[in-house]
């Protein structure tokens, strides 16, 4: 019997190397017992220890070097290192392995050189370097040189899972990342540019969000709808809303709650107002509406202290309900802090004023009269009325007038004061307004507040420049 882990060769190879390590750590111990003879305070020293090893191995057969716990001693011709402390103890150390940092060559596809910081987004590239261990081979996988896939490319980093085979060692492998942010171009997009280039960039296409949400939701696009602090903060953030109006099979529900789909339609919903018919029994009005949501309707709830269980109130308590509306920012990367059913008209007005440019007597208001609601002004408060015209047409992140085919108005989460019933909304014609609960015209368009660790960089989809959300980097 010649083969196998039983085998006679194999067993001869094994007493072998078994001899071997004995007779190395012999000669360690040796060395050290007689370099703490000649310390004061009987301690192995580096070169004590290096004074004994030279003179009974020479130093051409090893080398050493000082490290967290002792001494470290590599044997030149078997490779294999042990540590000896300052006791004098030796213990044999597993074969480990070795990146060489200085070895790591990133270049184009074919090979020519690239300038760090210059090399322009989505760009694949040529990754290779050197990597060993002691007394054995390694493999590396991916294997090397290796060009970047697109999901790496996207990542701005690669990580490399290195194994190593010694004879008779177990080796722990190793994952060595290759991070490629610093070599790319930076198109990360500043809040100051984001603000100040208002009307270029919001309405982006954000194209990285729905693929990290559930799987039910991933048909939905998403678009920048506001970047910037609130009215009365200072903090500012970045706003996504949904490009289309969502499915109403998937509009969550608590309790039951949910508004009602219109019969031959995927999009639109009405709210109901009895029991078993939608939101409004489920829902008493202010009182379900959480503290840090209510500055979204700022005028109504903080400046005029206002509070009602009117059933437009309890259609907004429900649009205005992040635990209600989790699941749209239950995002796989954690890019959303929360989801909500809609924009408040406040927010939507300061969105646009950003977007449109509008100062001074042009400015769009919102002002909360009673507890029924809103009335809006587009001259900056000098005249308020229940509806405006002029608002968001076309193809903006304030309407979605080309897809009247599958609704024709979108709710916002604001009550209007011209009756208990009708909350704020906005037509594909462009109109600002007011529609009752139960209209069976109306869809949703969620809104997402980003957290505050992520930011926006460009890219190209389709031939056409767009969002994608990135990691903020220090």
């Amino acid at each position: 019997m010649l083969k196998g882990d039983n085998g006679i060769l194999k067993q001869a190879g094994n007493a072998k190397t078994q001899t071997d390590i004995a007779g190395e750590k012999e000669i360690l111990q040796i060395s050290a017992v007689s370099a703490m003879g000649k310390q004061k305070y009987g301690d192995v020293t580096k070169e004590k220890l290096d004074d004994e090893l030279d003179n009974n191995i020479g130093n051409e057969n090893y080398s050493s070097e000082l490290v967290e716990n002792g001494i470290s001693v590599t044997f030149k011709n078997s490779k294999r290192t042990y540590i000896v402390d300052y006791n004098g103890n030796v213990e044999k150390l597993a074969p480990r392995i070795a990146v060489d940092e200085n070895s790591l060559t990133i270049t184009n596809i074919d090979e020519s050189s690239i300038t760090k910081g210059q090399v322009e987004q989505g760009t694949a590239l040529k990754i290779t370097f050197n990597t060993s261990v002691q007394g054995g081979t390694v493999t590396v996988s991916p294997s090397l040189p290796h060009v970047t896939t697109a999901e790496e490319i996207e990542a701005k980093s690669v990580t490399f899972t290195i194994t190593a085979v010694v004879p008779d060692e177990t080796v722990e492998p190793l994952e060595y990342t290759v991070d490629l942010k610093d070599v790319y171009k930076s198109n990360v997009v500043s809040m100051e540019e984001l603000k100040t280039q208002a009307s270029k960039y919001f309405g982006y296409d954000v194209i990285n969000y729905a693929e990290t949400l559930p799987s039910n939701l991933r048909d939905t696009k998403w678009q920048l709808f506001y970047a910037g602090a609130l009215d009365g903060e200072t903090e500012e953030r970045i706003y996504l809303i949904s490009k289309e109006y969502v499915k109403n099979t998937v509009l969550p529900a608590k309790d039951g709650a949910i508004p009602i789909a219109i019969d031959g339609s995927d999009y639109k919903v009405k709210f109901g107002n009895s029991e078993g018919d939608g939101i409004m029994p489920k829902y008493t009005g202010s009182a379900n509406i959480a503290t840090s949501m209510k500055k979204y309707n700022r005028d109504y709830f903080i400046t005029k202290k206002y509070s009602s269980t009117n059933p437009n109130m309890r259609a907004v308590a429900y649009m205005l309900d992040t635990t209600t509306w989790n699941s749209f920012a239950t995002s796989s990367k954690n890019y959303a802090k929360w989801a909500i059913g809609g924009p408040t008209v406040e927010l939507l007005f300061t969105a646009y004023n950003k977007y449109k440019g509008q100062t001074g007597a042009y400015t769009y208001v919102a002002k909360a009269m009673s507890n029924k609601g809103y009335r809006i002004s587009g001259n900056n408060g000098s005249s308020y009325t229940d509806s405006l015209a002029g608002i968001g047409q076309g193809d903006s992140p304030y309407s979605v007038s080309y897809l009247t085919s599958q609704a024709s108005v979108y709710w916002l989460s604001s009550p209007s004061i011209w009756d208990t019933d009708r909350l704020m909304a906005v037509t594909a014609a462009g109109y600002v307004t007011r529609s009752k609960y139960n209209d069976t015209e109306s869809g949703l368009r969620p809104l997402v507040l980003l957290n505050s660790n992520f930011q926006l960089e460009k890219t190209t989809s389709g031939g056409k420049e767009v969002f994608k959300i990135v990691p903020k980097t220090e």
